[in-house]
């Protein structure tokens, strides 16, 4: 969902810092 001004490059590495610290 790239709606929000987000690429998709910017959204997969997002969710891989969340999975890195914990929360995923």
């Amino acid at each position: 969902m790239p709606d929000a001004g987000f690429t998709r490059d910017e959204v997969a590495e997002s969710l891989a810092t969340l999975r890195e610290r914990g929360y995923l």
